[in-house]
């Protein structure tokens, strides 16, 4: 081995050896490209390369075997290295705001994307931000997880989620005497919602399935994927349009209702008591299920959470939350906590749907919720939203013109920005398309309605995401194109 291969083991040593490998690499694509290597010819030899660029054997072996990982070079056994004669794979790229279409789930996937070039600007992402996630409990507890042993950790998971996972969740989301055995871990939220729109409409005989209207904007499509009609009902920075909801139960049965009661995502309000008690005698009368979507436990900010509707009508609601909003979306870890008359079928579907997840995840989330570091840790995310809250709403006071935030912050990761009269939400979000900038117009997250109204003018905003001067800028750009000036 050449002494340019044994210059130790520190940073400057690894910058050296990477830089001689790229230098490498680089000669022989220049070989390659200039055609002076065909297709189908040999490589010159690893001998051969090494006195040529005065580097160690080892150095031409790495650099070559990244060659044959991008597909330009093939390894053949005992005759050295070859130029692929097929034509190399295509490298891919990540997948650009740009690149994406116009329309309610395209909006879905921009809305996770985490980057789109250096200058993205997620303003109006449905993530929570990573500096956000990363507190101290959390990022200690990621940095001593055991690494995976092959032995044991590549396995399924229980079929219903694994035990310690299923415990933690019944004792921290679940009534005094909620069991174990009513959990079933999903893959994310999503996977739950699709799990018991379908169990509540086979069991009702009812294709009806009553969503609030604004609210997520992907269970229109979730819906239409499960051949189930979408009833939309108001919501309103005061609750549930409850004359609505009654109207649409006197047309025919609805199978059930689909809530997102704390910081409702997009409006950001949250559902008072008094209409969780309506809403749960409202379903114990007419015999519909309740669908508690309630993904932003643990984020209030200013009082303390009101009791789940799950806790007042056990017997007829369908909890469902994840780990996503306050851990991280990539765990894709959510649950159902069901009644007996549901269960068993939910088991079935969710076998059928995705078998069952990981079991290194599920172990290491549920130790992690059985401490007090899970406690201290959205303690830590509560904190740090208030501040960028109240930062953010200092920040838009300067963009008057454009609009403002409406009412006050109380918690989760949205709050809803009202736009001045007379601008229009969707020219707004193709102008910052254009620029990169992630925005959610109101009519996205609208049901029902053919056209666009005043009722849209507004926009949806991610307070995790308002770090630093990201939210000065995106007003800036959008004010910009509003007003044609800064």
């Amino acid at each position: 081995m050449r002494a340019a291969d044994l210059m130790g083991t520190g940073s400057n040593a690894n910058e050296a050896h990477a830089r001689k490998r790229r230098e490498v690499k680089q000669h022989v694509m220049d070989l390659v490209t200039s055609g002076t290597l065909p297709r189908g010819s040999r490589v010159p030899s690893l001998i051969e390369l090494a006195r040529k660029l005065d580097v160690g054997k080892n150095t031409v072996i790495a650099a070559l075997d990244e060659l044959c990982g991008e597909g330009v070079l093939e390894a053949r056994e005992r005759q050295g290295f070859f130029v692929r004669a097929a034509r190399r794979r295509e490298r891919a790229r990540p997948t650009q705001l740009m690149d994406l279409e116009i329309d309610r789930v395209a909006h879905g996937m921009a809305s996770i994307l985490v980057t789109s070039g250096d200058d993205f600007l997620p303003l109006g992402s449905g993530t929570a931000a990573e500096s956000l996630l990363a507190t101290p409990e959390w990022s200690a507890m990621l940095k001593s997880a055991p690494p995976r042993d092959p032995r044991s950790s590549l396995r399924y998971a229980d079929p219903m989620g694994e035990p310690h996972l299923r415990e933690a969740i019944a004792a921290r989301y679940g009534g005094p005497d909620e069991t174990a055995s009513r959990v079933i871990i999903t893959h994310g939220a999503v996977e739950g919602l699709n799990l018991t729109f379908a169990a509540a409409a086979a069991e009702t005989g009812s294709r009806r399935i009553a969503i609030e209207s604004p609210g997520y904007f992907m269970l229109a499509p979730i819906l239409e994927g499960l051949n189930l009609e979408t009833v939309p009902i108001r919501r309103t920075l005061s609750g549930i349009d409850f004359d609505h909801l009654r109207g649409e139960l006197r047309k025919r049965r609805l199978a059930a209702v689909m809530i997102n009661p704390n910081h409702q995502n997009p409006v950001g309000s949250t559902l008072s008591l008094a209409q969780r008690f309506e809403l749960a005698k409202l379903a114990d009368e007419k015999k519909f299920w309740i669908i508690e979507d309630d993904v932003y436990k643990g984020l209030w900010t200013e009082e303390e959470e009101p009791p789940t509707i799950h806790s007042l009508l056990p017997q007829r609601t369908l909890y469902l939350s994840s780990f996503s909003k306050t851990l991280g979306p990539a765990l894709r870890i959510g649950f159902v906590l069901a009644p007996d008359a549901l269960l068993e079928g939910l088991r079935r579907r969710k076998f059928l749907f995705s078998l069952s997840g990981d079991a290194y995840t599920q172990n290491l989330v549920a130790e992690f919720v059985d401490r007090r570091g899970y406690q201290r840790h959205l303690a830590e995310m509560r904190e740090e939203l208030t501040r960028r809250a109240r930062v953010a709403k200092l920040q838009s006071e300067s963009f008057a013109q454009l609009g403002r935030f409406a009412g006050s912050y109380t918690g989760g990761l949205f709050w809803r920005f009202e736009l001045a009269d007379r601008i229009d939400a969707m020219a707004l979000y193709h102008a910052g398309r254009k620029e990169n900038l992630l925005v959610s117009p109101g009519c996205f997250f609208r049901s029902g309605a053919p056209a666009a109204d005043r009722s849209d003018a507004w926009m949806r905003v991610n307070i995790s995401r308002c770090e630093g001067t990201l939210l000065t800028k995106a007003l800036k750009i959008l004010q910009t194109a509003a007003f044609g000036k800064s």
